[in-house]
Order: C-alpha cells, then structure tokens, then sequence
C-alpha cells in the first residue's frame, strides 16, 4: 500500500523496465501461481514456506524510494546504524550467551538471539558497507566500524561467513578496485598478523593456539567424509555438518527429480521426510526443520527446474551489475553507492548456500532492500529528488555559459528506452 501511495503521489511505478525486474516478476508470479495450489493441499504450512517469495517485496520497496536522495539517505542511515551496531552485540552475544537468554528475556523468551549462518553474512555486507562510507569521508571511525565487521565474521565460528567473504571480495579483484581492497586488504593483514602474534606468545601448546583453530577451521570445508580429527573447541561437528547438509541436499533433489522436476514439490510438502530416513533412521528425536540448508535448493524443491532457472537468471543480472559498475566504481563514488549494496547481496547470498538465511526475515529483507538500492541509478535519484523540488513544468531557460551535461556509464540493466520507468 506505501509503494501504491508513493506511486500514485510521484506518478512513478515501483518497476524498472529492465532485466532484474522482468525476471524477478516472473519469478513472483510462477511461485503465486504454484502457491494457489498448495494452499489448497497444505493449508497455512504453505503460506510460512512462501516466505522466500513475498520478501522479495522488501526490493520494490528499495527501487522505489531508493530514486529519492531524501528516501535513499534514511534507507542507508538505517543501514548504517545496523551495521555499526550488530558486529558488538554479536560479539558480546557470543562471549555472554547466558546474560541474553536469561536476563535479556520478556517471558522466558530472549528480546535478541543470534543465529551464526545469518549474521555471518550480514557481518560481510556490513565490511563493504563500511569502506565504502570510509572510501567517501575518510573518516577513520568508518574503517573501525569495517574492522568490527570484520572481526566479527572471524568470531562467528560460520564457515559460510567465511567463504561469503572471500567470493566478495573477488568482484573488486577482477575489477581491480583499489580504493576498496586497499582498506581492505589492510584490515585483513592486520588481523593475521595479530593472530600470529597471538599464537607465538602464547604459552599454550600449538593446538591450543588461534591460528591452529584456524587453520582446523579451513580444514573442515574439505572435510567431507568425516575422516579427519580436530583438537579445537567446537570444531569436532563441522565434518559431521558437512555430511548433514550433503546428505539433506541429495535427498532433495532426488526426490524432487522423480516426483515434480519442473515445478516442484510445492509450499507445504515436507522437504526433510526423506532426508530424516536416511540420515536420523536409528533416532526417534522430533526434527522440524524445513530448509535444506541452500536457499537454491530450497527454492528447486519447491519450484522445480522452473523456479531455480529464474533464480539463476537473478543471480547472473546480479553479477552482470556487479561487473558494470566495478568498472566506473574505482574512480566514482556516485556508482559506488550502487556498487555497495550489490556486493552485501551477493556476500548474503552467498552464505544462504549453506545455511538458512533468506527463509527468514533477519537477513532476507536487508537482502531484497540492497538489492533494490544496487538497482536504482544515482543519476535517477539526482533528477527526481530536483524534480521534486521544483514542481514547475516550465523547462528552465537555457544558457550558453552552462556547461554541457556528461553523459552517463551504462550499468547494463537500465533499458534506454525509458530510464526512468
């Protein structure tokens, strides 16, 4: 209804004539469709597991407001709060889980808890979120804000936080944006090396140290039988959750290759009946959840070859803007305020392949809104934040002493028969 309204105020549509839009509305409407249906089996079950769809909502929203100066500053103020805010209470919550779960609670129930996979995404987008305010103020309190972040993806013991970082940071590699791996890269050493100095102090044995945590920490990703063993604290399962996921992975697409390959088993089907047989088959223990763990397979489980398709097409509109404005990002900062969010989405998304992140509303909303805020052109949001301030049709007069306008880059999705639709 806000959207509506917005709309109808500023003769605007929240929709974009370009790739992302077109592909995210057939998207919308193929799981509408499918969700027609499995309302009529599943009842209210359906309605939950369609939450992956209706948050894509969060992205009109983005696209929207984002056009304004006024509306984009309060939606990245917003941002910038989260982001300055999560990385100490994530670490307190770590170091005092007891203080939140006991006397932080309203009724037994805790007002904050944290789930690892899904804040540790949220912690990489807040590392970029963070140079780049840096990268424009120079500000030294911004690059501590990125170094909280980034302490806080290497406290939250989330292998997929990890990996979420490494893929980001890829992007500026191969666009070979120094502005940001400069700061970044900086950070990255600094830590090292602390945790080198850390580790050779320390009277503790080598296995007791940091850096061998860490080094175990990287040896469990490759681990997938199970067959090494790992003296760290808390690291002796992470060969046993590998296994955990691959074999709930398997089982989903098996099952839904022989039963519904286009579209899917639908909202509501149980998606770990299955995996439960096989991996719980000796334990009576009740099991209730119901993502297997990547948002991907999630969405072929419940859409089929169609649903995942598009979803792919997504993902590439993604990269394809990415690349576009990490060219013309290194020397401006007009798209790198586009630039930005396109790399916090794709550092979430990319630790939602390997837990529950985007099922949920904690990180799928910041998801969507970054991306809706990565597809909204600087230079619209210039032309109607001045539009608005002027409500006068008269064109302004003309001058020989004005200088002429520069023309624009091309991001790649803005169709150029209607930039601003």
């Amino acid at each position: 209804l806000m959207i509506l309204w917005d709309s109808a105020r500023t003769q605007t549509v929240p929709i974009r004539r370009d790739s992302l839009n077109f592909v995210l509305i057939t998207w919308l409407i193929f799981g509408a469709i499918r969700l027609w249906f499995d309302l009529q089996r599943h009842g209210a079950i359906a309605l939950r597991d369609s939450a992956l769809l209706y948050y894509a909502c969060f992205f009109f929203f983005a696209q929207a407001w984002g056009r304004d100066r006024t509306l984009r500053s309060w939606i990245e103020r917003c941002l910038d709060i989260g982001f300055v805010a999560a990385p100490p209470v994530f670490i307190a919550f770590i170091y005092w889980p007891d203080f939140f779960s006991t006397y932080l609670a309203v009724g037994g129930v805790p007002v904050i808890f944290i789930k690892s996979d899904v804040e540790g995404g949220l912690l990489v987008a807040g590392v970029f979120w963070m140079l780049r305010r840096y990268i424009e103020s120079r500000h030294k309190r911004w690059l501590i804000a990125a170094a909280l972040n980034l302490i806080g993806v290497a406290l939250s013991n989330s292998r997929a936080a990890h990996v979420a970082l490494a893929v980001t940071a890829l992007w500026p590699v191969l666009c070979k944006d120094w502005r940001i791996l400069r700061p970044l890269g900086a950070l990255s050493l600094a830590g090292v090396l602390v945790l080198i100095t850390i580790s050779a102090s320390s009277a503790q044995p080598w296995t007791k140290t940091p850096l061998h945590r860490f080094y175990e920490n990287v040896a469990t990703m490759v681990d997938m039988e199970g067959v090494g063993s790992y003296v760290s604290e808390d690291l002796g399962d992470k060969p046993d959750n590998n296994r955990f996921r691959l074999t709930w992975w398997r089982a989903v697409i098996e099952e839904t290759w022989q039963e519904s390959p286009w579209f899917g088993l639908g909202f509501g089907h149980n998606l770990s009946e299955q995996f439960t047989r096989i991996y719980y088959s000796d334990s009576h223990e009740e099991f209730s959840a119901r993502s297997p763990h990547n948002f991907a397979l999630t969405v072929f489980g419940r859409m089929g070859l169609c649903g995942i398709t598009l979803l792919a097409l997504i993902l590439l509109a993604l990269l394809r803007r990415i690349t576009n404005l990490g060219k013309v990002a290194a020397s401006s900062d007009r798209q790198r305020e586009q630039l930005t969010p396109a790399l916090g989405t794709l550092a979430i998304l990319t630790s939602a392949c390997f837990g529950v992140v985007l099922e949920g509303p904690m990180a799928a909303s910041i998801f969507w809104t970054m991306l809706g805020l990565a597809n909204t052109p600087v230079s619209e949001n210039a032309a109607l934040s001045e539009s608005r301030a002027k409500p006068s049709d008269d064109p302004p007069p003309s001058s020989p002493h004005l200088p002429k306008p520069e023309p624009q880059a091309d991001t790649g999705l803005t169709s150029s028969a209607n930039p601003t639709a």
